[in-house]
């Protein structure tokens, strides 16, 4: 057999199919076994198949082999040792000759070389990468400086960049460096920052106040008090429209900005001072925080609007809000700060003073006309904390109108709010009809000396007119002589009123009894109130009206409810019972005439006595008048506890309710029954103590 040819493999599976790249390798590796293989063989035999000659040496062969090919016989096995002779020991021999070495092992085979991976196809060239650092500049000696060349024209000077961003830096110590002006003479306990940071140098901000958004930037001019005051309307409304939705407007501490028209912020803006304790621009008493003042230039108007309700530019403004100012109606303006639509707002640090018989503080809008989308309540969620509000005569301190038309506040919060009215007119302190789940805390109304015919605290729950206070809770105090809690309609109800009677105690109002087709079996308005002091009022100061509530915390609503399982009412309280003959009282004199019921749903208890210091001319049926409330039917009775002075009494006294009216029919005992009482049984001593229970119908 011919010596095999070594296998060549000239073609790659590499991209004929996703596993090419091992098939290559698995072949190659195959193709390295036969080289192998074959390079071996060679190193054997011939191409004619024969043994490569000199490959077999006498080495190779076995001693057996080679003793048959020298023709030597084997060697025999040892004989035994013979016994030592007798003799001498005999001269040497001669050496005899070297025995054949034994044969060398065969060396051990040596371990196959492992495969080598096969090449794998060249890649693609890699991106490439980005450049390196520029070196450092070398270090060679800086040139002599060439001589100054002639100047050159001024070239037209450039648009300003934008500010970069300032890295690293802080800012501490807020002053001003250097007042140029009387209100950066107040900054200057505030505004000085120290910036600093890696790679910056320090700088004073005062060299940057001009990044503030302060009025003077649009042309404003404030002026101290006593100065003669400059009409900013232009800059105001620039400023407005410049720093647009969310923007800020600052004023200087310490001055004052005239204007002579409305400042309208309807855009998320917010309208501020600086903090300033204590200070007082217009008179009265200051507002702690109010740090700059706004002054009416104009006749009638509004010197502030705050949200807007005409289309197509009614906006719910959401956040924003007027801070630290004192605004001055000058007794011209109508309203001194109105919030027309408001959400999320703040509203603090606020003194707004000296309406011209309108408003101090208006709350709400009319937004039914314009297609807004705020009618019923277009005050939501918002904050009023420390305002200080004044005005007199006929104006109104705090004004929230409904009338059918007028959006209404929810869900805000009223803290450190003092309201001064009063001295003459007609005009309320705090006048509120449509609003609900709200809170007041802190509430101060003060009441001027004068001949005022206002209220202090007016809640007018009107629902025929689109009015309802509802769900709200007020901590209130009154101060001045006359000051009056008035609550009113049908939806002025399950309001909480916590009053201290501590510097002043008000008279506390119930309106008339209103009814609607909402509420057809309404008794009218509400109240749920209860007194902190010591000067517990007396009956003839507070509510006399049989419906008012003041029972907390239990807080009954006091209206009927068809409901069987709701408890619907609870109330007590005395009254003054009659007794008629025949239905007169002619010449009738009582020694003691007292009564006392209480009411629990729909069932009336009570106590009567009565004792006569003369019994008068009228004659007839004896009847027991005045009682508290009208039976629903003839289902109650009476029984009598105690009795002297009496005549012709049979087992006693008792007696039945009449029908859907307030009076007792008096029985005494019969042979068969009851009797109906009348004037023979009483002498001009008689006394009577009985004990009632019947049933009303609402």
């Amino acid at each position: 057999m011919a010596s095999p040819e070594k296998p060549i493999i000239d073609f790659s599976y590499l991209y004929s199919f996703p596993d090419g790249a091992q098939l290559d390798n698995d072949l190659a590796e195959l193709v390295r076994a036969a080289d192998d293989t074959i390079d071996a063989l060679g190193q054997i035999r011939r191409a004619d198949g024969k043994l490569n000659n000199q490959i077999v040496t006498p080495d190779a062969l076995s001693p057996a082999t080679r003793a048959l090919i020298t023709g030597e016989g084997a060697t025999g096995p040892t004989g035994p040792t013979g016994p030592a002779g007798a003799g001498s020991t005999g001269a040497t021999g001669p050496i005899g000759p070297t025995g054949p070495s034994g044969a060398v092992g065969p060396v051990g085979a040596t371990g196959p070389t492992g495969p080598s991976g096969a090449t794998g196809p060249t890649g693609s060239a890699g991106l490439t990468g980005t450049t390196g650092p520029t070196g450092p500049t070398g270090a060679g000696a800086t040139g002599a400086t060439g001589p100054v060349g002639a100047s050159g024209p001024t070239g037209v000077t450039g648009a300003t960049g934008a500010t970069g961003i300032i890295a690293n830096g802080s800012v501490t110590d807020i002053k001003v460096a250097v007042p140029a002006t009387p209100a950066d003479a107040v900054l200057a306990s505030k505004i000085r920052t120290v910036r600093s940071g890696v790679g910056m140098p320090s700088i004073l901000l005062s060299e940057r106040l001009k990044d503030l958004p302060f009025l003077e930037e649009w042309g404003g001019a404030g002026v101290v008090v006593g100065g003669t005051y400059v009409n900013n309307a232009t800059a105001i409304a620039a400023a407005i429209t410049e720093v647009g939705q969310g923007g800020l407007i600052l004023l200087r501490p310490g001055l004052i900005y005239g204007t002579a028209s409305t400042i309208i912020l309807n855009n998320n803006q917010m309208l501020a001072g600086f903090e300033q304790q204590g200070h007082d621009y217009f008179g009265s008493a200051p507002v702690i925080g109010a740090g700059a003042g706004i002054q009416w230039m104009g006749g009638g108007g509004t010197v502030i609007e705050f949200g807007a309700t005409n289309a197509p530019t009614f906006t719910d403004t959401t956040g924003g809000g007027i801070r630290n100012l004192q605004i001055y109606g000058a007794n011209l303006a109508t309203r001194v700060l109105r919030i027309k639509a408001a959400t999320n707002a703040i509203f603090e640090n606020l003194k707004i003073a000296y309406p011209n018989g309108g408003f101090a503080l208006e709350l709400g809008a009319n937004a039914t006309t314009q297609g807004s989308p705020f009618v019923n309540n277009t005050i939501r969620g918002c904050s009023f904390r420390n305002l200080n509000v004044f005005c007199n005569g006929n104006a109104n301190g705090i004004y929230n109108a409904s009338n059918g038309t007028e959006g209404g506040i929810t869900q805000s919060y009223f803290e450190s709010i003092a309201v001064q009215y009063g001295y003459s007119g007609s005009g309320n302190g705090v006048y509120l009809s449509s609003m609900d789940s709200s809170i007041w805390k802190a509430l101060k109304i003060t009441k001027g000396a004068g001949t005022n015919t206002g209220i202090s605290l007016y809640l007018d729950g009107a629902m025929a007119t689109g009015m309802q206070v509802q769900g709200n809770t007020f901590e209130v105090a009154c101060g001045g002589a006359n000051s009056v809690i008035y609550y009113d309609g049908p939806t002025s109800r399950q309001n909480k009123m916590v009053i201290s009677a501590v510097d002043y105690e008000p008279t506390i109002l119930k309106g008339a009894t209103l009814t609607n087709a909402s509420y057809p079996s309404s008794t009218g308005a509400e109240l749920w109130y209860e007194f902190l002091g010591t000067t517990q009022s007396s009956a003839a100061t507070l509510v006399t009206d049989k419906s008012k509530t003041r029972c907390p915390p239990l807080q009954i609503g006091n209206y009927d409810n068809s409901d069987r399982t709701i408890l619907d009412w609870y109330e007590e309280n005395t009254f003054t019972p009659g007794l008629t003959f025949g239905g007169a009282a002619v010449g009738m004199t009582f020694s003691f005439q007292s009564g006392f019921w209480q009411r629990v749903g729909r069932i009336v208890r009570g106590s009567i006595r009565i004792t006569l210091s003369a019994k008068g001319t009228s004659t007839g049926a004896a009847k027991i008048t005045g009682l508290p409330f009208a039976s629903t039917g003839a289902l109650g009775g009476l029984s009598l506890s105690f009795a002297s002075g009496m005549a012709s009494l049979i087992d006693g006294i008792h007696g039945e309710v009449d029908a859907t009216a307030t009076t007792f029919q008096l029985y005494t005992g019969s042979a068969t029954g009851s009797a109906a009482m009348n004037d023979t049984h009483f002498t001009n001593t008689g006394r009577i103590d009985l004990e009632f229970t019947y049933r009303v119908g609402s």
